[in-house]
């Protein structure tokens, strides 16, 4: 900062007597030149940042997988020997023909042996009961209802349905009458190909026809030529043949 500073001098002279002096006042001017020295004291801060870290501890429950081996079941095949001495005719992927009273049912279907009645043939038995609808089906799988829909729903004694529903043979007392379809794969897969022993002749199915005619008549497999649109009346009589299921 420049300021200005006035210096007045004064000279002052002695007077004797009526002299008069004249005195010049000289007044100075001296310029100053200050300089202001600001000092700024550099601070400085230093922040300590505290991190925490938090660490998570994940416990994992591992449940050890328990593999039971189960053995090995035997699978049947169409022409075997089954349990109760008759011919494998069928392999389902799944277990059928379970019907309480009837069959625990199972994967395989085998067909009682003609001695089955305990003479060289098979009997001609009467289907039974004319004009009364039960109800039964004619698919694979249906043959232990059916019998057991018959059994239940027809009175007259020694019918085919019954023959095969309260037969023990081979040491096994689940046998029943097959439905139209599994009367059409014993001939397709046993009687057509040589295996066992049939008449060639008609057999009763547990299945009744359908439409108008189903409480009159039921269905039969042809076992000369295969064919099964044949209907009859349940008042005659044709040959049976029952099945079982197991495995």
């Amino acid at each position: 900062m420049i300021g200005e500073m006035a210096l007045t001098s004064s000279v002052q002279a002695e007077v004797h007597g009526p002299t008069t002096t004249t005195v010049a006042r000289t007044t100075t001017t001296v310029k100053v030149d200050v300089t202001t020295t600001t000092l700024i004291e550099a601070v400085t801060t230093t922040t300590k940042v505290s991190t925490t870290t938090t660490t998570h501890k994940i416990l994992t429950t591992i449940t050890p997988r328990v593999i039971t081996k189960l053995p090995r079941q035997k699978v049947c095949k169409i022409g075997d020997i089954g349990p109760g001495g008759g011919r494998v005719f069928y392999v389902s992927t799944k277990k059928i023909n379970v019907w309480k009273g009837i069959s625990s049912g199972g994967r395989c279907l085998e067909a009682a042996p003609k001695t089955w009645v305990g003479t060289s043939w098979d009997p001609n038995l009467l289907w039974g009961c004319a004009f009364t609808l039960i109800g039964t089906g004619s698919g694979i799988g249906s043959g232990a209802s059916n019998t057991a829909k018959i059994m239940a729903g027809c009175a007259t004694p020694g019918i085919a349905a019954k023959r095969a529903g309260n037969l023990t043979f081979g040491g096994k007392s689940d046998w029943f009458l097959p439905s139209l379809a599994e009367l059409g794969l014993i001939y397709t897969n046993l009687k057509s190909t040589g295996i066992g022993v049939f008449v060639n002749s008609y057999y009763w199915s547990s299945s009744e026809a359908s439409g108008s005619s189903a409480g009159l008549d039921a269905r039969r497999q042809n076992f000369v030529t295969g064919s099964q649109w044949y209907v009859w009346s349940k008042d005659e009589t044709w040959f049976v043949r029952p099945i079982r299921a197991f495995g």
